[in-house]
């Protein structure tokens, strides 16, 4: 029988427990953690959560298709067009790359192309500061056709060569002199 990777819906924060579920039963599944760095006052601290909120990944056939609905914590698959939701196992690795080897992943939603390739982007990151202005390189964008997001994510620091070469820092106020100067 065939597989092919379906997107389950599971009840809030319960990501872990239906990925453990769907192990011991010897289904191959994929729940895509990251981590996030945020401030607290002088303190940076890294916190995991799941990429997908209520999200779940499974390669599934039919006869375990119908069986899904049956494990705790699991409210139904994902539809699109009255059918469920499958990923292309190309969205699925480029969903394990992106989870891999970056860190303050972001999803946005964009309109569902069922059927098209996956997109990479590489591109740099321009982040304002009160009055500086700060642009990163070593951004990557993937588009995610049929699942309808697409993911923004900055590279970790420790992969970024040379502390942060080629990260370039500038005043606004000094560009903002200069147009008003060429003006």
């Amino acid at each position: 029988m065939q597989r092919k990777w379906y997107v389950i819906c599971t009840q809030q924060k319960m990501e872990k427990k239906v990925s453990a579920s769907l192990f011991k039963k010897g289904i191959e599944n994929f729940c895509p953690f990251i981590s996030i760095e945020k401030n607290y006052g002088t303190q940076k601290v890294r916190d995991y959560q799941p990429l997908f909120n209520s999200y779940v990944f499974a390669c599934l056939n039919t006869a375990e298709a119908e069986n899904i609905k049956h494990i705790p914590f699991v409210i139904n698959f994902a539809y699109w067009k009255c059918a469920p939701v499958t990923i292309s196992s190309e969205e699925i690795n480029a969903i394990k790359m992106m989870a891999a080897n970056y860190i303050n992943i972001t999803l946005k939603k964009s309109t569902v192309r069922a059927g098209e390739n996956v997109a990479y982007i590489e591109q740099n990151i321009t982040t304002y500061k009160e009055y500086y202005m700060t642009i990163q390189p070593y951004a990557l964008k993937v588009m995610l056709p049929s699942l309808g997001f697409v993911m923004i994510a900055e590279r970790e620091k420790a992969k970024v060569t040379a502390e942060n070469k080629g990260e370039k820092r500038f005043l606004l106020s000094n560009i903002f002199s200069k147009r008003q100067g060429a003006a």
